[in-house]
């Protein structure tokens, strides 16, 4: 959800100590009118000014910020080396080191980030799905871990962020199932939807108000007789038309029981 905001000052700030040799290979771009360099300088503006309105193009932007930066710091490099030399010298000794610590850090920072990076539990769960359900299985859950369901689960998501999509009806049943009291609710639109599973997950308490909303209901928390919450706190095992079949500390996978209804 927060990748559809627009960038900000601190998505610029991610590039870091590349933001020097960035500038300096879009001046060269410019100044040299050389083809490829020109291409690159156009791809990386036109997205960037894109990513205004939604942050994750931006990262389409990366390949061209790259080759770009490479241009800036071997023009850098060159001067300094033939013009100051010493300070050619002190400047591979604390610019390299320091241009690799600042890249590593956000992509450690990334690699950290269960929102983003699949961690162990998701993983677990992914396995399962993988190897323990039949390959036409249908796998509903909010369409922000689609593309983990479709890439790593090897199943079909109900709904994600690109491939097969979303729209308001298929989040607002999403939404319902999240907030259902009733199990049998759950089901009943499970059935209606060719959806044999569900996955709640603790991640989806960073998005209450936004599912709520889907469900046509006052954005806010999750109720504590909600679906989710009852899932997740272990109070739900069976019952309704739904069972769980798969539990781990963070991550738990419903799905219809045989012959429903």
């Amino acid at each position: 959800f927060i990748e559809l905001s627009g960038t900000g000052m601190g998505d610029i700030l991610a590039y870091g100590l590349l933001l020097v040799p960035l500038a300096l290979g879009l001046y060269l771009a410019w100044k040299k009118r050389g083809e490829g360099c020109v291409f690159f300088a156009c791809w990386f503006i036109a997205l960037a000014v894109l990513s205004l309105f939604s942050r994750r193009i931006l990262m389409y932007a990366a390949p061209a910020a790259a080759i770009l930066a490479a241009v800036g710091f071997a023009d850098l490099w060159e001067w300094t080396k033939s013009r100051r030399p010493q300070a050619f010298k002190a400047g591979i000794a604390v610019f390299i080191p320091l241009l690799l610590l600042t890249s590593y850090m956000p992509i450690a920072a990334i690699g950290s980030n269960p929102l983003i990076s699949v961690n162990r539990e998701w993983q677990n769960a992914l396995a399962y799905l993988r190897n323990e359900t039949p390959e036409d299985s249908m796998v509903m859950a909010q369409w922000g871990w689609g593309y983990w369901i479709l890439d790593i689960a090897d199943r079909r998501p109900f709904m994600d962020n690109g491939y097969y999509g979303y729209d308001p009806g298929r989040m607002r049943d999403v939404g319902i199932i999240y907030t259902a009291t009733e199990p049998s609710v759950a089901a009943d639109l499970m059935q209606a939807r060719g959806a044999d599973y569900f996955i709640f997950s603790e991640l989806d308490l960073s998005f209450e108000k936004t599912i709520t909303g889907w469900a046509g209901l006052e954005p806010g928390p999750f109720t504590a007789d909600s679906l989710i919450h009852r899932t997740l706190g272990g109070d739900f095992e069976s019952g309704g038309g739904l069972r769980v079949v798969y539990r781990n500390s963070e991550v738990v996978i419903i799905g219809l029981d045989a012959g429903y209804p």
